[in-house]
């Protein structure tokens, strides 16, 4: 299709039918930035309510960052075989444990 149908009413790009990643805060789409809301939640309460493994501060706290990495890759990494957001894959691999089955033997 030509550029001119994939541009709404405001001849603004539309991000669903053009490819373009629609923008929430910053550089981020909404799921990416709930994702990472999420991971810096967790971390902050991992880092209040953990005490410091090592004596060094930095690498003291390290396991504090492990909800945010998880996150991250929630959010930015892609399964291979899918061409899906690992969130997605995830989900639906949720939902189809606990779908309703039905068997076909006695």
């Amino acid at each position: 299709m030509k550029e001119k149908e994939y541009q709404g009413l405001m001849g603004h790009p539309v991000p669903y039918r053009s490819g373009i990643k629609s923008r929430f805060i910053g550089k981020f789409s909404f799921t990416e930035s709930v994702w990472l809301s999420i991971g810096l939640y967790f971390t902050y309460i991992l880092f209040r309510y953990t005490p410091q493994l090592l004596p060094d501060p930095a690498l003291g706290r390290l396991h504090t960052v492990i909800p945010l990495a998880i996150a991250a890759f929630m959010a930015f990494a892609e399964h291979p075989e899918m061409k899906v957001p690992f969130s997605t894959f995830v989900l639906l691999k949720i939902k189809h444990y606990y779908r309703k089955k039905q068997f076909f033997f006695r």
